[in-house]
């Protein structure tokens, strides 16, 4: 039985059935749903303040403009959603328990589940690629 003063939004709400019954679930659909519009967003700022080649200074203050906007509706988006939050203190807080949830599900509480065979090898795999990729040295790109 849930304690404080969420349990009668628990019980009373789909939203509170799914928190409750499906944490797992309900946290991943949230976060990555978000994390992808932030990401989009800020991808698409990044790309439009890039200088191109022979552009003029008022397209370089446009882009300058249309990139600091992109960034401004992120953090509007994050400030409203921190406000409008259900179950949790705010983003950083949903984070931490997304973790929580996905530390207690696949370490503390681990079954053998057979696709385990292949995802743990190409998490490690990944892993050392993505260490290998960022820790190689420019001289290796000499392209003449």
């Amino acid at each position: 039985v849930p304690a404080g003063n969420q349990a009668g939004i628990e019980y009373h709400s789909p939203m509170g059935f799914l928190r409750y019954n499906h944490e797992f679930e309900y946290l991943t659909a949230r976060i990555t749903f978000l994390q992808g519009l932030f990401h989009w967003l800020i991808a698409t700022a990044l790309e439009v303040v890039i200088p191109k080649e022979k552009e003029g200074e008022s397209a370089k203050r446009m882009n300058q403009f249309i990139a600091s906007s992109l960034i401004t509706i992120v953090l509007l988006m994050l400030s409203f959603y921190n406000a409008h939050m259900s179950f949790y203190e705010n983003y950083f807080h949903m984070t931490m328990k997304y973790l929580g949830v996905v530390f207690r599900r696949y370490v503390v509480h681990w079954r053998k589940r057979p696709l385990s065979v292949l995802y743990i090898p190409s998490v490690i795999f990944s892993t050392y690629t993505g260490w290998r990729a960022f820790l190689s040295p420019p001289d290796l790109d000499n392209d003449d």
